[in-house]
């Protein structure tokens, strides 16, 4: 849901900057409505199980990862808080984690100027 939201957001920037909005407005848009989608969407995708992530990771798994899921259902609520937490303690955890998320969000970008100067 968070990707499609991304969608229909980029293609209320395009309109817009046919429209003669400001870039000032796109940016907005952007920031607030693209990337916030974008970032929930790879966070929610997480392997860990009070994520969606997490239950495609239960479903995946094989007998060899059993225990690996095990320990990740039974723990996962408290992984998840240390890593929201680490940035309050120092450690940037999720900031390595979400470092991919960042590229991909400026490859949407990149691609987004593309077709507005089209």
């Amino acid at each position: 849901m968070n990707l499609l939201m991304a969608l229909l957001a980029s293609l209320v920037i395009v309109i817009a900057s046919h429209a003669g909005a400001s870039a000032r407005f796109q940016g907005a848009i952007f920031n607030y409505l693209v990337q916030l989608n974008l970032i929930l969407m790879c966070f929610n995708l997480l392997p860990i199980p009070p994520l969606d992530g997490g239950r495609g990771a239960g479903l995946g798994a094989a007998a060899l990862l059993a225990g690996v899921v095990d320990f990740l259902q039974r723990y996962g609520a408290f992984i998840l808080l240390l890593l929201v937490l680490s940035p309050m303690l120092g450690l940037p955890l999720l900031s390595i984690v979400m470092y991919p998320m960042a590229i991909v969000i400026g490859l949407w970008r990149s691609g987004l100027v593309w077709v507005i100067n089209l």
